[in-house]
């Protein structure tokens, strides 16, 4: 079915479509759960063998390589990914896991390299990745090897620009991140779709980065076709494309609307009181990230 997905595919306003498979990765819960509670017949016969039950694969094996301090692989099933790019509006996956009666149409939006790009080269401070915390933001966004190697080959603007963009969506006012996640969740909600509004932290307290839009399709029911896909992939890159825009203007960032709102099938009609609160990200330009906004030059 997947190959019959990846030919309609093919059918829509689409300017490129490849498919990428994912091996699992680690046990499935259940059978973890099962090895965990299976009875051991005999134990060890002596001390000695008491000590070497104890011992990782790679320390019973020296030459098995296997690492002795590697963890176990969080599971992660066989799937297959399916990745369109468009001519404009947003691009989507369509996710299809093995097993699954349904495949996922994703579509997502991230804030960070959008407002990354509001600051002006001059007011940027130097940042060294090795000086930020194990739990910075900035690392919720990319993983720390890729950006101290990214540092190393001589990207500091990016790497400044990312990280001033990152700390200011995490100090977004409490009060307007509420009104922010209330008004997504109005333009998500009519829709409908399913969605998740990304925070800059794990544990969900940070402030917003962006968000995640998707929907089910059911292909392997009687009587799917071309018409059933493209309503859910219209379905999702339309609500994907107002969050989008109401996020920009929200944060009176640059909006193409040639580029970006693919004419009539996908509409920006932002919500009215999208900019109501001035431009959030005042209190944090020129790389005065901390400051009062009354001491900003």
């Amino acid at each position: 079915m997947v190959e019959e997905i990846h030919q309609m595919l093919h059918q829509l306003d689409t300017e490129s479509v490849e498919v990428h498979e994912i091996e699992q990765q680690g046990t499935p819960p259940e059978e973890a759960e099962s090895l965990d509670t299976t009875e051991v017949v005999s134990g060890p016969t002596d001390e000695a063998e008491t000590e070497d039950m104890n011992k990782s694969p790679a320390e019973r094996d020296p030459e098995s390589g296997v690492e002795a301090d590697s963890a176990p692989k969080q599971y992660q099933p066989h799937q297959y990914i399916i990745q369109a790019e468009t001519p404009v509006g947003p691009d989507y996956v369509v996710r299809a896991v093995e097993g699954s009666a349904y495949f996922d149409v994703i579509a997502d939006y991230s804030l960070v390299h959008d407002v990354a790009e509001f600051y002006d080269e001059d007011g940027l401070e130097a940042v060294s990745i090795a000086d930020l915390e194990d739990d910075h933001p900035l690392f919720m966004e990319l993983p720390q090897e890729i950006l101290a190697r990214a540092e190393a080959e001589g990207e500091e603007e990016m790497i400044a620009r990312l990280c001033t963009g990152i700390e200011a969506l995490d100090n977004l006012n409490e009060e307007i991140k509420g009104e922010i996640i209330y008004q997504l969740t109005e333009i998500f909600t009519t829709a409908p779709v399913k969605y998740v509004v990304e925070s800059t932290r794990q544990n969900g307290k940070g402030g917003i980065k962006g968000f995640e839009v998707f929907y089910r399709i059911f292909p392997y029911e009687d009587g799917f076709g071309l018409k059933d896909l493209n309503e859910v992939v219209e379905r999702v890159r339309m609500a994907t494309q107002r969050g989008k825009i109401f996020l920009k203007y929200s944060f009176q960032l640059d909006v193409d609307f040639g580029a970006e709102t693919g004419g009539s099938s996908i509409q920006a009609n932002p919500p009215k009181q999208s900019t109501r609160w001035g431009n959030p990200l005042n209190n944090v330009t020129k790389g005065s990230l901390h400051r009062p906004e009354s001491e900003i030059d």
